[in-house]
């Protein structure tokens, strides 16, 4: 990573503490009240106060859900998120990947779903120069881009058969080749991917809408993100977090009295 990288990924960590200290007084104590009400935690994980404030809630489905992130952070393998638009997938792969080894490491997210074939298939694998009309010069792609850290595939319910396919043998063979290069030219990589939809994957390989082994590449480590209507006992909670979230700080309340 360049100097100018490291030192946005420390401010963004720096803002999070912040963040993170703030939310503490408010979220905190209802934590302790929603624990004596379902119970402790079997094994209490360091990184766990850190995840709560990051996503509130300890109804089950959510403490569920926290755990199988700690668990997903901790190893390799691909991870399938599995929930419906709002449900916070892409703050699952992110935590997966902040509170795992691959943390100093990008964070490189694209919604498959919003790019047509061609440009998705730029974007993922880069391109050489002379590849297609406008392509003036060599383009990194995401998995070269990555390095050692984490690529996240929103919507990936949305490819295409033949995207489905290029990708396959991109998880099996841990090479890309950009668009436009020769065979020969194909690039390693190290980075870990995280996929999300809010599609049923199942239905749609029984379909033949999607690749059944391109399903069970991803489908490694799958965790479930939960509908609000599914964890209603959250809700105080979270009512109260979005109302110290709203708050201006203490600081711009104190020069607002002296105006």
């Amino acid at each position: 990573m360049s100097d100018g990288s490291h030192r946005l990924r420390r401010h963004e960590m720096q803002l999070g503490q912040e963040r993170s200290n703030r939310l503490r007084p408010i979220v905190g104590p209802r934590l302790s009240d929603q624990a004596r009400r379902f119970g402790p935690r079997e094994k209490e994980d360091p990184r766990s106060s850190q995840l709560d404030l990051r996503i509130p809630g300890e109804a089950s489905l959510m403490r569920s859900l926290k755990a199988s992130i700690l668990r997903a952070a901790d190893c390799n393998s691909t991870v399938l998120v599995i929930g419906e638009s709002g449900t916070g997938k892409e703050l699952v792969a992110r935590s997966i990947h902040d509170f795992g080894q691959r943390q100093r490491e990008p964070f490189l997210a694209i919604n498959c779903g919003a790019l047509t074939e061609s440009l998705l298939e730029s974007e993922l694998f880069g391109h050489v120069k002379g590849a297609f009309t406008g392509a003036s010069s060599y383009k990194k792609g995401m998995f070269e881009s990555a390095g050692k850290g984490t690529i996240f595939l929103d919507e990936f319910g949305e490819m295409s058969s033949s995207m489905q396919v290029r990708l396959l043998r991109v998880l099996q063979e841990h090479k890309v080749r950009p668009v436009g290069s020769e065979e020969s030219k194909e690039i390693n990589f190290n980075a870990r991917v995280v996929v999300a939809t809010n599609r049923d994957l199942k239905r749609e390989v029984a379909a033949g809408r999607f690749r059944q082994d391109l399903y069970y590449r991803v489908n490694v480590f799958s965790i479930r993100s939960p509908a609000l209507r599914d964890r209603l006992d959250d809700i105080p909670l979270l009512i109260d977090v979005l109302r110290f979230r709203s708050a201006p700080p203490a600081t711009e309340l104190l020069m607002a009295r002296k105006r």
